[in-house]
Order: structure tokens, then C-alpha cells, then sequence
């Protein structure tokens, strides 16, 4: 179970962004986050500007219902608006419903 092995706690979460180590996009249901992303913006000494996404994360009650694409435009718009150069991501090979998502975006 994957929820088994999350080490990080709430806590620490609030702490890192607060600190301003990570930003994070929210989709919201009314006043109920319903998914997010987080990412940061880091640099290449060549490309210059870039962002990594670290986890987009959409309830499962909530997928399929356009939240992701949702949270996925808003990350482009901002990756876009920071005057990036690129942004990179990866998705664990057995997470077949992540890549499909990604290759339709």
C-alpha cells in the first residue's frame, strides 16, 4: 500500500512551503480541495528557467471529471508565465492511468 510508505508529514509540508521550497497548485469543489499540484521552479545552467513537477494529485472520486486537466493547464500557464524553458516530470511505470492521462494532455 503506497499511502503506507508516505514519510512525509503535514507538518513538514506546511513548514517546506511556507519556507518557499515548493509551490502548489489547488482545484477546489466549493470550499473542499479536490486535487493538487506541486512543483518548483529550478534552473539550467544552458536552458535556463525550468520547472519540475513533483505531484499531481486528484481525488479519486473527483478523476475524470476535468480536475486534472484543469490543474495540468494552470501548471503550463504558470510554467509558461515564469518564462520556463521546459519542464520535466516523471510517473512510475505501473501508474498506467497517469501515463495515459499524460499522453492525452
Amino acid at each position: 500500500n503506497m499511502a503506507e510508505q508516505v514519510k512525509l508529514t503535514e507538518s513538514n509540508l506546511k513548514q517546506d512551503y511556507q519556507l518557499g521550497k515548493f509551490r502548489c497548485l489547488v482545484c477546489k469543489d466549493g470550499g473542499d480541495v479536490i486535487g493538487f499540484a506541486i512543483y518548483v521552479l529550478t534552473a539550467d545552467l544552458v536552458q535556463g528557467r525550468n520547472a519540475y513537477l513533483e505531484d499531481l494529485y486528484v481525488k479519486e472520486s473527483y478523476r475524470g471529471q476535468g480536475a486534472g486537466s484543469e490543474l495540468w493547464n494552470a501548471l503550463v500557464n504558470t510554467v509558461n508565465s515564469n518564462n520556463c524553458s521546459f519542464m520535466e516530470f516523471s510517473v512510475l511505470q505501473w501508474n498506467k492511468k497517469a501515463i495515459n492521462f499524460y499522453l492525452k494532455t
